[in-house]
């Protein structure tokens, strides 16, 4: 199983999804690459992705598995960028003997935010995940309060802004929404153009490792 890391920048951080998928399919038959395809009436290469990013967020680490026999690591990411759109390149290729379940396995996310104003702030920013932190959220027309203190694992801040370490996965806490507290509560202006997505982290033995180093286990 081939897995590689792509950067998700530039105006590809408006693609959504389903068309980052769309986009990696053609890229891939670009390449020469044979992948297999699913079976039955409607065929798709077999190419998966880890759990979608908001929209207009960049991202440095975001993974495909593809399921091919190709196992040169240095001449896919050479074939690959030759292919893919910009801001679409990828960074890191793992070849593993097993198929590897990522998206399953991610519980959390790196990210970062461009913020200089933050560093007024920093004694409270840093201790968001010991108190209440509520989010909105917009379900069947109506809003919803919710406290994800628990999903906050680590806050940090110095002169260029603020690292934030938050549930990724089937418990997620959204970066945007994050986000959008903190500009109510501390009259900050953070955009999404001002965010980036770094590392996407898997618990084991209660620690965090990197996909990348997930990956090079399964080797």
């Amino acid at each position: 199983m081939l897995n590689f890391r792509f950067e998700k920048t530039k105006n590809a951080v408006f693609i959504s999804h389903i068309d980052i998928l769309r986009s990696l399919n053609r890229s891939l038959r670009r390449t020469g690459i044979k992948v297999r395809y699913s079976q039955g009436y409607n065929p798709h290469m077999l190419v998966n992705l880890t759990q979608p990013l908001v929209t207009g967020i960049k991202s440095l680490c975001e993974w495909a598995s593809i399921d091919t026999d190709f196992d040169n690591e240095k001449e896919f990411i050479k074939l690959y960028n030759k292919a893919c759109p910009e801001g679409l390149s990828a960074l890191e290729c793992i070849i593993t003997a097993e198929k590897p379940k990522i998206a399953a396995n991610v519980t959390a996310s790196d990210y970062f935010i461009e913020c200089e104003e933050a560093i007024k702030f920093r004694e409270d920013l840093e201790r968001v995940a010991f108190e209440d932190f509520i989010i909105e959220i917009e379900r069947k027309g109506q809003t919803i309060k919710k406290d994800v203190r628990n999903l906050i694992h680590q806050v940090k801040v110095d002169e260029r802004g603020i690292f934030a370490r938050l549930s990724f996965g089937n418990l997620n806490l959204r970066i945007d929404k994050f986000a959008e507290v903190l500009n109510k509560r501390y009259g900050l202006q953070i955009r999404h153009r001002d965010i980036t997505r770094q590392t996407q982290l898997i618990k084991q033995n209660n620690k965090y490792i990197t996909v990348s180093q997930y990956l090079k286990g399964l080797r």
